[in-house]
């Protein structure tokens, strides 16, 4: 039993959406299975939580359990829904299928123009296509809706760090830092390029 799971099942760590951080924390730093201690965690308390969903799916694949992933993660959601077809969306995403996953994407916001997520994920699809403009422009409207969404304010700096624009880039990892765990890869990572940057 890792510290975690024991603090988890001791009720000592708080299981809300910071969970999902803390797990995204764990899986950027490639601690798989702390991660998914905290997605399980998050799910545990809202069992239909997309992103705690979508960060467990994350942890299994990258431990090459894509198979289990995608059979859990087609059981939350009734087939149709919103959340469902992101999951259907994701497996594209894994599989590299940008071009399938960027059309339903587009017919997903389409359909629910207010869904932070899809706009996200339609945001790192433009950017694995090097379309830092339209990914850009997908990641604004997802910080649009949901202004502390961590995930969209770290791949905007990135966006903007491939511009080499010092100054978005600054602009978004320091509202990236204040609003993830201080702790990960990624967080110091973020960290030591704003002192650098700051000299």
């Amino acid at each position: 039993m890792t510290l975690i799971s024991l603090l988890l099942s001791l009720n000592l760590l708080s299981v809300t959406p910071q969970a999902v951080l803390d797990g995204r924390a764990e899986l950027y730093s490639r601690q798989y299975s702390e991660a998914l201690s905290f997605f399980e965690a998050a799910l545990k308390e809202n069992p239909k939580n997309l992103e705690a969903v979508l960060g467990k799916i994350d942890a299994l694949c990258y431990t090459k359990k894509n198979k289990e992933a995608f059979s859990f993660a087609d059981a939350v959601y009734a087939p149709g829904t919103p959340e469902y077809k992101m999951i259907q969306i994701y497996k594209d995403l894994w599989d590299r299928k940008n071009k399938d996953a960027k059309t339903k994407l587009l017919a997903l916001i389409s359909e629910k123009p207010q869904f932070h997520i899809a706009h996200y994920h339609l945001g790192w699809v433009y950017f694995r296509e090097k379309d830092l403009d339209q990914a850009i422009a997908s990641l604004k409207k997802c910080i649009a809706l949901e202004p502390d969404y961590a995930p969209a304010l770290y791949l905007l700096g990135r966006c903007y760090s491939k511009k080499n624009d010092v100054n978005q880039v600054m602009k978004y990892y320091e509202l990236y830092l204040n609003v993830v765990p201080p702790k990960g890869a990624r967080y110091q990572h973020v960290k030591d390029y704003i002192s650098k940057m700051k000299g």
